[in-house]
């Protein structure tokens, strides 16, 4: 176990008009709350244009999930349009809008967590399949994905309590990765995790990464575990966790649907 422990939330970049701050700062506040890391920019040092846009394209570019909050001040604002637009062009981007005039807070809020949901991942894994689980857990956290795994939780912690929370938690508000092994196949906690996952989410909210050929293992799980994988696309990383697989493994994040997302 770590000796420390980190907030592993993701970071999301909100656009909006620095007019609107107040009523932005309340959905700020409640994905801080969540663990997440929201992203708000007021570029008052800027004054020339080709250099404002550049630094937007550029930090556009660098960032993968934005919430578009839409007022009557935004359509006024030139660069929160053009901030907005860039951010719809681009095919590789997640992002979610408000309407800050017309949605009551509640809306609001509902919407900015579906955005922060599809940026969470619980990893399950084996204790042989650390080096992968290690590879992913980076090229997910250098793409803004918040994640959650056992070295995140502090010695002397009661683990076993927090980890099984923190799988319920993210099965119903994030993604649940399965790292599939013979070594996944052989641990009872792994199995464990699956049954939980299983419990409190739908399929949609897994996603099954293969780490080698898994079939000769689906055979030690019983009738229903077994199926019920079967059924899922899984993620290919059977040549390991090469720059195709990890970036096969995004991309899985960013076009599949969720429950409630």
């Amino acid at each position: 176990m770590a000796t420390h422990q980190q907030n592993e939330g993701a970071w999301i970049f909100v656009s909006h008009s620095n007019r609107d701050f107040e009523r932005v700062r309340m959905i700020r506040n409640e994905l801080e709350n969540q663990g997440h890391y929201p992203l708000l920019f007021f570029l008052k040092c800027l004054g020339d244009a080709e250099e404002i846009h550049d630094l937007l394209r550029r930090e556009i570019d660098a960032r993968n999930w934005f919430l578009l909050c839409r007022s009557t001040h935004t359509e006024q604002s030139k660069w929160v349009k053009q901030e907005m637009e860039i951010i719809q062009s681009l095919p590789d981007k997640v992002y979610r809008e408000i309407d800050l005039d017309s949605e009551d807070p509640s809306q609001q809020l509902t919407t900015a967590t579906a955005l922060a949901r599809r940026a969470t991942v619980f990893l399950s894994y084996a204790r042989e399949d650390q080096r992968v689980a290690m590879a992913i857990h980076a090229a997910l956290r250098e793409q803004d994905v918040g994640v959650f795994w056992d070295l995140d939780i502090a010695a002397g912690a009661p683990w076993q309590d927090e980890m099984v929370g923190a799988l319920e938690e993210a099965a119903r508000r994030g993604w649940v990765l399965l790292l599939l092994s013979g070594a996944f196949a052989r641990s009872s906690w792994t199995r464990r995790e699956l049954t939980l996952a299983r419990r409190a989410s739908e399929r949609l909210n897994l996603i099954p990464i293969v780490l080698e050929d898994f079939s000769r293992h689906l055979e030690s799980l019983d009738g229903e575990t077994r199926g019920y994988l079967e059924s899922i696309q899984p993620v290919d990383f059977r040549r390991g966790p090469t720059d195709a697989a990890l970036g096969e493994l995004v991309s899985a994040l960013k076009r599949r649907q969720m429950r409630g997302g």
